[in-house]
């Protein structure tokens, strides 16, 4: 019986060194045609995740929305944050802003306070980063509608004058102009 062992280990060595030389081969070739990247040793997924939540989805042009970024699966504290919004997808110059932009640099507040500059559809970005330098990015959209409330203040101001009839109206606007003329004629 030893002989047969014996022998069968004498024929499984060729074989052996002949799969050794062919895992040889296949890892010379692979590596002439270059790295074989795996996406994940390329970008590692975080382990962590984060919500954007919204005080609100729809404003007028006097309100504001405050952005709230929940991180869960590490301590916020490790995080940089990035704001940015853009009007009716607009990249242009003044369409868009963002924290890096205007502040210079990221932030480390998970809170945001957004006041939209004309009325119209918004794009709200939010950018986290970890210590690690992993970013996730998520986004949400905003309607703002043109607001009445400054007419609204003027129409329950108290009046200076108090008039019986348009023709008082008049009578007045023609004083203050005869006051103009005696002024300039002066």
């Amino acid at each position: 019986m030893s002989e047969t062992t014996t022998h069968d280990a004498l024929e499984a060595a060729p074989l052996e060194e002949a799969m050794t030389d062919a895992l040889a081969e296949s890892a010379v070739a692979a590596a002439d045609e270059g790295p074989i990247l795996d996406a994940q040793a390329v970008t590692p997924e975080a382990p962590w995740t984060f919500t954007m939540e919204l005080s609100d989805t729809a404003i007028d042009t006097h309100g504001s929305i405050t952005i709230s970024l929940v991180v869960a699966g590490i301590d916020p504290a490790r995080c940089t944050y990035n704001y940015v919004w853009s009007y009716e997808d607009l990249w242009e110059e003044g369409f868009w802003d963002s924290t890096i932009s205007s502040e210079g640099g990221t932030t480390t507040k998970s809170t945001f306070e957004f006041h939209p500059r004309w009325a119209g559809t918004y794009h709200l970005y939010a950018d986290v980063v970890d210590d690690k330098g992993i970013k996730k990015t998520t986004g949400q959209l905003v309607t703002v509608s043109f607001s009445a409330r400054r007419n609204a203040t003027l129409a329950t101001a108290e009046p200076s004058i108090v008039v019986d009839d348009v023709s008082m109206i008049f009578n007045i606007a023609s004083e203050q102009f005869n006051s103009l003329k005696e002024y300039f004629i002066a």
